[in-house]
């Protein structure tokens, strides 16, 4: 099962906001600067400034397969096994996950934490639960 994330507009917002000016930074320093561009700097923007936040954009996604749960989010993964989830709980902490919302999901588990933002939490509870024998509820 497919959980893709919330999303916050104001993140959407500063993320295309983030592609739109370094999209034109490129532009810029093609055709708009006399001093050719420096290719290293022209890739770092794009990789960094477009490729990157679009990728995170259109991908990041939660999948209960068996008892593995997958997290992707861009080129980012990871792997966590349902039967270690020690606890999960409703949190709004701004640390770097893969969640494009601040409605986010603390997931404590044998290898540390990790925070998601599924659209949908109660059906992703319950989808987490299917494949465990100790149910798991989402504390405030």
């Amino acid at each position: 099962m497919i959980f893709y994330s919330k999303m916050d507009w104001w993140l959407s917002l500063i993320m295309v906001a983030t592609i739109c000016i370094c999209s034109y930074s490129v532009y810029t320093a093609f055709f708009r600067e006399s001093a050719p561009p420096s290719w290293f700097t022209i890739g770092l923007i794009v990789i960094v400034g477009i490729f990157l936040p679009i990728s995170i954009l259109s991908s990041t996604k939660y999948q209960v397969d068996g008892n593995m749960l997958s997290i992707n989010s861009g080129p980012f993964s990871w792997k966590v096994e349902i039967s270690s989830i020690k606890s999960i709980r409703k949190t709004r902490s701004i640390i770097s996950s893969p969640a494009l919302s601040l409605d986010r999901i603390e997931l404590q588990h044998s290898n540390g934490i990790i925070l998601v933002s599924p659209s949908n939490k109660d059906e992703f509870v319950k989808a987490l639960n299917a494949v465990r024998e100790k149910k798991l509820t989402l504390e405030n």
